[in-house]
């Protein structure tokens, strides 16, 4: 939903979900830091929008966590912080 959103820039997108996988890596217990999903960089320059995304996602989907959060969970809460 937050990629969909037409009222931000795709910068802006980038920039967001660059530090949101960050930040997957920095706290990951479930996938090895080392994962290809938490690349940040290719040839020095930020990966595009889409890949960003899909690797989130497949994070998400494969968090092991003794919470009960799902990725609906995490639409919601980005869906709160855009406002």
């Amino acid at each position: 939903m937050y990629i969909q959103k037409g009222n931000i820039n795709e910068h802006t997108k980038t920039d967001r979900l660059y530090l949101e996988v960050r930040y997957a890596r920095d706290t990951s217990l479930s996938v090895p830091k080392t994962s290809d999903i938490f690349r940040l960089k290719q040839d020095y320059k930020n990966l595009p929008l889409h890949v960003y995304a899909s690797n989130m996602k497949i994070y998400l989907s494969n968090v092991t966590s003794k919470t009960n959060v799902t990725l609906n969970d995490f639409n919601e809460a980005l869906t709160h912080m855009s406002g």
